[in-house]
């Protein structure tokens, strides 16, 4: 199904949200999604992108739809997360970096 450019402003949208939501930073959710920045950006502004990309960052943000950008619900979430669900984003967002920042220390000892 091809995109509109009304399609692809709204995923923009959505996938800035999501992305927010779960990484918080665009650094961790493209290197999660294995794309560069400049990709990322692109699909945060609702730019074209080539589809294997925007699989990846589909797939990364909303893994029940193993990439199909076509199953996901664009439209604004004008509820604000509860206090609760903001807290296990953060943990869970948190637990990440340390596992990142665990790793890193682990290949710098290797490499000294």
């Amino acid at each position: 199904m091809d995109m509109s450019e009304q399609d692809r402003a709204d995923l923009g949208a959505a996938i800035k949200r999501q992305r927010e939501r779960l990484y918080g930073t665009k650094k961790a959710a493209y290197v999660a999604a294995e794309v560069n920045q400049h990709t990322w950006e692109k699909a945060e502004r609702g730019e074209a992108l080539r589809g294997d990309r925007l699989r990846r960052i589909v797939r990364t943000l909303w893994p029940e739809t193993e990439g199909d950008w076509t199953l996901i619900d664009v439209a604004p979430d004008h509820q604000p997360a509860s206090l609760e669900d903001r807290v296990v984003a953060l943990e869970e967002q948190l637990s990440r970096l340390l596992a990142e920042h665990d790793d890193d220390q682990g290949d710098q000892a290797t490499t000294a």
